[in-house]
This record gives structure tokens, sequence and C-alpha cells, in this order.
């Protein structure tokens, strides 16, 4: 992919959080399996696992590519998971 642009980052951050996602639940998945042991990660424990692959996506596009629109693209969408995970959180919690 040899596009710099902000909406190429957005799904680019989009895809990154959900194979992140999928692939720690297969780790778990598999850590059940193997051992017997169930890590049973809960549903904000993946959320925050699949922030991971985005992360690292930021800095692959800003310094190796050198494509800082893509990297803005992804940071934006980290950054407003981020902050919807916290709205969301103190929603639940009834303080908003």
């Amino acid at each position: 992919m040899n596009k710099n642009s902000f909406w190429i980052g957005l799904l680019v951050g989009i895809l990154g959080m959900l194979g992140g996602g999928i692939i720690f639940w297969l780790i778990g998945l598999l850590l059940t399996v193997i051992t017997g042991w169930d890590p049973f990660f809960q549903l904000w424990q993946l959320y925050w696992l699949s922030l991971i692959v985005p992360i690292i996506l930021i800095r692959h596009f800003f310094m190796k590519k050198k494509f800082e629109l893509t990297g803005r693209g992804i940071i934006t969408l980290v950054f407003v998971l981020i902050i919807g995970y916290f709205i969301y959180v103190r929603i639940k919690a009834g303080t908003i």
C-alpha cells in the first residue's frame, strides 16, 4: 500500500485493531486448549490488547514509510477509541 491518505490510515487502524483482537482471542483459546488453563480474557482486556497493533502501525507509517497522513489517521482512530472507552465506562458507572 503506497498511498498516503488520512482515510487509508483510518482503515488500516480499524483492520489492525480487529486483527489484533482476533489474534489475542486465538491466543487465549490456544492456551485453554493446550494447557487446560482458562485465561478468561474479559472484553475490556481484549479491547486494550487489540490497540497494540495500531500503535505499532503508527510507528511503521511515521518512521519507516514517512507517510504522515496515514499515521495521523491511525493516531486519530486510537485517540477516539481511547476517549470513547473512558466515556463508555463513565456512562456505565452512572457518573455522567
